[in-house]
């Protein structure tokens, strides 16, 4: 976990050309974030995956911003967010791997 100073350095060098806050009946479900890159990041809090609140964003971001090319990364592990991707048509391009010396 990154100190808030870590943190605030982080956000002050703008890495997110988009980021949201997903809210559902007034609480805070999780957020989504778009890189430069047009990357998508989301992250739903563990009492809320698995109603669709994460699909439903994806959506909706990908409305206001329009038709372009999207990127998922996510780690092979996590199946569900792999398959709702898939579901809303992301296709696999490649696996990373890297060893740092």
């Amino acid at each position: 976990m990154p100190s808030f100073r870590e943190h605030t350095r982080f956000i002050n060098s703008k890495p997110y050309r988009h980021w949201w806050l997903i809210v559902v009946d007034r609480q805070n479900v999780g957020a989504i974030y778009v890189t430069a890159q047009n990357e998508i990041g989301i992250s739903i809090l563990k009492r809320f995956q698995g109603f669709g609140y994460g699909k439903a964003a994806v959506l909706r971001v990908m409305e206001i911003l329009g038709p372009r090319e999207y990127l998922a990364n996510i780690n092979p592990a996590n199946k569900r967010s792999a398959a709702m991707f898939k579901s809303l048509g992301f296709g696999l391009i490649q696996h990373t791997y890297r060893r740092e010396s």
